[in-house]
């Protein structure tokens, strides 16, 4: 049975956002997984996570999958073959900042969601 905290795990078919998804799951935590291939998070939904499928550089996608979140690991990886390799590293931030503002503006009365922004390049 889940319980606890609604958490969000971007980055979920890598090495830390698998790890930490599986070790909330196992917890009977309820975890939401972020990624661009639904197959790639099959394993993390067959032991009771939700899916969501969006990609960490589009805006809408992200604040989408922050509806109804509690906790968050956001977990960042560039694309190395990018021209602007930081610049994409900048938009998926602003993103996550975009969708974390907006989330507290609508908990303005409630306490802070706990975040951990982990960029990997």
């Amino acid at each position: 049975m889940q319980s606890g905290p609604n958490y969000l795990i971007t980055g979920a078919t890598g090495n830390v956002g698998k790890r930490v998804a599986e070790q909330l799951l196992s917890q009977g935590h309820r975890v939401r997984v972020f990624g661009r291939n639904r197959e790639r998070l099959q394993q993390l939904v067959d032991m009771g996570a939700t899916p969501f499928i969006g990609d960490m550089w589009d805006k809408e996608s992200v604040n989408e999958a922050f509806r109804g979140v509690d906790a968050a690991l956001l977990i960042t990886q560039g694309n190395r073959s990018s021209h602007d390799y930081r610049r994409d590293f900048a938009r998926a931030g602003e993103n996550y900042a975009a969708a974390l503002t907006r989330l507290l503006e609508e908990r303005y009365l409630r306490s802070l969601p706990r975040v951990r922004l982990i960029l990997k390049a």
